[in-house]
């Protein structure tokens, strides 16, 4: 459980992973009640609680396949919750009637929504976006909550470095062995050597940026286009769960993690420079 102030506004925010036996269950959303009467939470507050409850809410909705036998005193013990701090299933109100799961079983064929987002009264009408979108390296999706109201300053540019992946780019290296001569052509007004050292690695630099977002640009459309076969896929599956729709299914999963292992090693090499130039306190990547 943090707090964050937001343009002057308190959120409490709470991730919660459930337990997935129901004596359990029971005491632990009894406790998470509990805890938040003990911080004097009331429907007053911006109370945002995410994660996964391990319980269908609405078996009739939220389950398909399996046991029809409602856990109805976990779901007892999350109604409380919700009734005595005005919290609401906000994907379920944007989609009352709607059937989309976030977790399966192959063999039997079962189904589930078991993640949820649930938000204060006061909170519904800032609600921009809430979405269910297929996730890697698990077997739950993911649902996506967007709030108009919580939104950093947007960041500037930043301090670009070479991504030194490019060198390794034979696009990238032919590129800037085809402009070097006319950089050198152009410096040659220059009188200085450093000068027209310093001409060409602006030169560089330029076309480096120019280059890699290019490279950018592809990657987030090759992303955006898995995503979306990656989504219909899973939807299609959900309604008829044959082994052809697996395989696809699997198949744009599968190309999905190679393209994010991909944008990991990027993300860890960027952090070790970060820390091998600032020192570990400033390393937050979050």
């Amino acid at each position: 459980m943090i707090k964050a102030t937001i343009n002057n506004e308190v959120y409490t925010i709470v991730n919660i992973y459930g337990p997935n036996k129901d004596a359990e269950a029971v005491k632990f959303y009894r406790n998470l009640s509990k805890l938040l009467r003990n911080n004097e939470f009331g429907n007053e507050e911006n109370i945002i609680i995410g994660g996964n409850f391990n319980c269908p809410l609405d078996p009739s909705l939220d389950k398909k396949g399996g046991l029809s036998i409602p856990q109805k005193y976990v779901i007892n013990a999350i109604d409380e919750i919700q009734s005595e701090f005005s919290l609401h299933d906000i994907w379920r109100l944007k989609n009352p009637t709607t059937q989309s799961f976030m977790w399966a079983r192959c063999s039997p064929f079962v189904f589930c929504r078991l993640d949820y987002w649930l938000i204060s009264d006061k909170l519904h009408d800032l609600v921009s976006k809430v979405d269910i979108i297929p996730s890697i390296k698990t077997d739950h999706s993911a649902i996506i909550l967007e709030i108009k109201e919580i939104q950093e300053c947007g960041r500037g540019p930043g301090f670009w470095k070479l991504n030194t992946s490019l060198l390794s780019d034979e696009n990238y290296k032919t590129m800037i062995n085809n402009k070097l001569p006319t950089w050198l052509e152009e410096g040659k007004g220059l009188d200085d050597p450093r000068s027209i050292w310093d001409w060409i690695k602006f030169n560089i630099r330029s076309n480096s940026i120019i280059f890699s977002k290019q490279i950018a640009s592809i990657r987030r459309k090759q992303e955006e286009e898995l995503n979306q076969k990656y989504q219909a896929s899973l939807s299609a599956f959900q309604i008829n769960s044959c082994d052809n729709i697996r395989l696809t299914m699997e198949r744009c999963k599968r190309d999905l993690e190679l393209l994010y292992e991909d944008k990991v090693e990027g993300i860890i090499l960027r952090t070790r420079a970060r820390w091998h130039e600032h020192g570990e306190k400033t390393v937050n990547i979050f």
